[in-house]
């Protein structure tokens, strides 16, 4: 049945893929894309993939503090290279690639690694709220005050805070959040309990206030660093904008589209110019040529890290490919309801 679901993903992948080349292909001068990507500035270009570089450093970073800092931090480092590039260029369903990586580098086990991969994706539910707000601030003020920025600094601590109280006390607002997400007529009350499940073991996991807290930091800085770098590329490229609105710009992007959460080629670019295209930064072919840049620094930078990590770790990309069919039926479990 999962593998029935698995193939029907994987085919709308391939033809959403498809749709958006087409699309791209019909409207898009790609010509006029050439020329403005040849107009690169290159100085640009190599100070946004040191500072994406050292947003990865923080995915693994974190990754490894949450599952309670056991795989050394290079396995980790290079297990998250060849999931992403994985993600990336190909179409394959491979759930919770990630911590099918590290479970076949390190003796930590899919059931032991996704309660940490559960926690890091409210992590970055909490980033993308915080980006919104930032966005829509950046987009509807004409200009930003000392009172825009105590007003945001007030409400990132707000959100923190709170992020903290529901980490402390997940025993206690987890059944109620189920039982509100079930009353829902498209959602599953009884199929969401296991994601919400491996929730509450990733919060656990993540123990302490502190630690919660030094999480948050570690993600707020990863998503800070990213932010710039979506900035930089467009002064890459020469918008012509004021540095506001390159911030206000690349924050609306990393609600949809953040580096520590990539969509495959073409679904990416796709994305990224109907984001943009309201927004009537540039036409058609700059913006096409930005969704793609942007992309493409993260693709090259993911694989060369990612064939790296492979002659490191040993592994190869079928094995992972056919881990979650030769998964314990128990490890099985866990990962399909953290993919839910």
């Amino acid at each position: 049945m999962e593998e029935k679901k698995s193939r029907k993903k994987t085919w709308f992948i391939v033809l959403l893929i498809a749709v958006v080349v087409i699309l791209l292909a019909i409207f898009i001068d790609f010509g006029a894309v050439w020329d403005v990507l040849r107009q690169a500035d290159l100085g640009i270009l190599a100070v946004g993939a040191f500072i994406l570089l050292a947003g990865f450093l923080l995915i693994s970073l974190r990754g490894r503090y949450l599952w309670g800092n056991q795989p050394d931090f290079m396995t980790t480092f290079n297990t998250d290279s060849i999931s992403f590039m994985i993600r990336m260029v190909t179409p394959l369903f491979v759930p919770v690639l990630r911590v099918a990586t590290i479970s076949m580098a390190t003796p930590l086990s899919v059931s032991e690694a996704t309660p940490g991969m559960m926690a890091e994706r409210l992590l970055d539910v909490v980033m993308r709220l915080v980006a919104l707000v930032l966005a829509a601030v950046l987009i509807s003020v004409s200009e930003v005050t000392t009172g825009w920025i105590i007003l945001w600094v007030l409400l990132l601590l707000g959100v923190f805070y709170l992020v903290v109280r529901f980490g402390s006390h997940a025993d206690e607002y987890l059944p109620r959040l189920s039982a509100w997400l079930g009353q829902f007529q498209r959602i599953d009350e009884e199929r969401i309990r296991g994601p919400l499940a491996s929730l509450g073991v990733g919060l656990k996991t993540v123990g302490s206030t502190r630690r919660m807290v030094i999480s948050l930091l570690i993600s707020l800085l990863m998503w800070g660093l990213f932010w710039i770098y979506y900035a930089l590329m467009f002064e890459a490229l020469d918008f012509g904008l004021a540095v506001d609105e390159m911030l206000a710009l690349a924050a609306a992007i990393m609600v949809l589209l953040p580096p520590s959460a990539p969509a495959m080629i073409g679904v990416y670019q796709g994305v990224m110019v109907a984001l943009l295209a309201p927004f009537q930064v540039a036409n058609n072919s700059t913006v096409t040529a930005y969704a793609i840049l942007v992309f493409l620094v993260m693709m090259v930078l993911w694989t060369i890290l990612g064939i790296w990590g492979l002659r490191r770790t040993r592994l190869n990309i079928k094995e992972i490919v056919k881990f979650d069919k030769t998964m314990p039926e128990e490890d099985r479990e866990v990962e399909l309801s953290a993919d839910a």
